[in-house]
């Protein structure tokens, strides 16, 4: 049988006709539509990747200079998971940086663990040394270009789901814990494809 499709142009569906009875719709995901025409956002968003591209580099050598995953072996397994995952190169940076300030003693990790479904990357949590939290403050601005503003940085954390337990300033000066939260993550990714991430 010959299949016919009609695309409308009112939504994000597809009209499907085999011949036999009303057309039969069928979704398709529109992630991406809203920047399709706007080049600006393309040319923001490979300036992005560039930055990244650059910084996971960087972080992976210091990360070996260190010698962190003989000091976590832990961490040795996060980063295969990473690997295994294939996921972007800011929450490779983010996880690296996540390591090196546990080894620094800038940061003490709560507990980890193997499910990447419950975890960012194995980690459930961590709170900053409230002694060397302008230190880490410093470290995760240092990751960003210099025109970032916090709510950007926080944003960071959202989308790996590490949110605080209370508010954003007592959890940046150390009085608070960040905590992996698969609700809170799964709601800001669903919001910002939607390009409406607010919280």
């Amino acid at each position: 049988r010959e299949l016919s499709l009609k695309r409308k142009n009112s939504d994000d569906t597809e009209n499907l006709s085999d011949g036999e009875g009303p057309p039969k719709k069928k979704l398709y995901q529109s992630r991406g539509a809203h920047v399709k025409e706007r080049p600006e956002m393309h040319a923001t968003a490979r300036s992005g990747q560039r930055h990244w591209g650059s910084l996971v580099q960087i972080l992976r050598h210091e990360w070996d200079a260190k010698r962190v995953g003989e000091a976590f072996p832990h961490f040795q397994d996060q980063i295969r998971m990473c690997t295994r995952s294939h996921i972007k190169s800011q929450h490779e940076c983010l996880l690296r940086m996540l390591q090196i300030a546990a080894l620094d003693g800038v940061i003490i990790p709560l507990r980890f663990i193997e499910d990447e479904r419950e975890s960012f990357l194995g980690w459930t949590g961590f709170q900053i040394n409230p002694h060397k939290s302008q230190d880490f403050q410093s470290r995760i601005a240092n990751m960003f270009e210099s025109s970032t503003k916090q709510n950007t940085i926080n944003n960071a954390f959202r989308r790996a789901g590490l949110v605080p337990d209370q508010c954003w300033g007592r959890a940046w000066r150390g009085l608070a814990t960040f905590q992996y939260k698969a609700d809170k993550r799964a709601v800001y990714n669903r919001a910002s494809m939607d390009g409406n991430a607010t919280a």
